[in-house]
């Protein structure tokens, strides 16, 4: 009888944390880049939900623990925008066009609302995520397109040569952020919106995402924030 009991209690538990885990990660939108000439199409994106923090849900037991790197914790920067992201390695130096959330475009591959960036030469910032500050209460989630067929040249065309251990500098009004490169990786359309990896918010984080135009994937660049200086 005991048994029985104990058993109907973790079933019980279990799909309680089943159906709250299904709620919190809905699939949204898209982002960036394609591998067809004149052509920029953008990967699925999900959008957080304000309840998905670690006080609340408890992380997958796979999921990595980032720690930041940085020198100064007690620092404080506040929050203000991207005005360019350079990545010194790959040549990437590219301005940002601010803000951007998912919207309707032509570009999006599998629904009607995609997220976008405006620009294909430069990076835009999705809004349900921090701006780089300290102390950091989140992820900083950037987005470029990428099409090395096209005779434009777009912001995050050469993300995929990004090697680990490379620095990420972000220049925002109120500060400089040198982030350090720790994984460069494809992540499936078919998966990336449900990747705890790449969207679970982790303070002093950074990912970087676009199109890869060699594979059916996104290129995701993962970085911890080293050090950061007031402008």
């Amino acid at each position: 009888m005991k048994n029985s009991f104990r058993t109907g209690i973790v079933a019980v538990s279990a799909l309680l944390v089943a159906a709250l885990w299904t709620t919190l990660l809905q699939p949204e939108p898209d982002l960036a880049g394609d591998n067809r000439a004149n052509t920029v199409t953008t990967p699925p994106v999900v959008a957080p939900s304000s309840t998905l923090s670690p006080d609340v849900i408890l992380r997958p037991s796979d999921e990595p623990v980032t720690i930041s790197t940085r020198e100064s914790p007690e620092q404080s920067i506040v929050a203000s925008e991207i005005t360019r992201l350079r990545i010194p390695s790959t040549g990437i130096n590219v301005g940002s066009s601010g803000e951007t959330w998912p919207r309707q475009s032509n570009r999006c591959q599998a629904s009607k609302e995609c997220i976008d960036p405006p620009n294909l030469n430069e990076i835009a910032w999705y809004g349900a995520y921090a701006l780089p500050q300290l102390p950091s209460p989140s992820s900083v989630i950037l987005y470029g397109h990428s099409n090395r067929f096209s005779a434009v040249e777009q912001a995050f065309n050469q993300l995929p040569d990004t090697k680990v251990g490379d620095k990420v500098i972000i220049e925002t009004q109120t500060g400089v952020f040198t982030y350090r490169v720790h994984t460069n990786t494809l992540v499936g359309y078919d998966i990336i919106a449900e990747s705890e990896q790449v969207y679970w918010p982790v303070p002093d984080q950074l990912v970087l995402i676009t199109c890869n135009y060699q594979a059916d994937a996104a290129t995701v660049v993962i970085a911890h924030l080293e050090s950061a200086s007031s402008a």
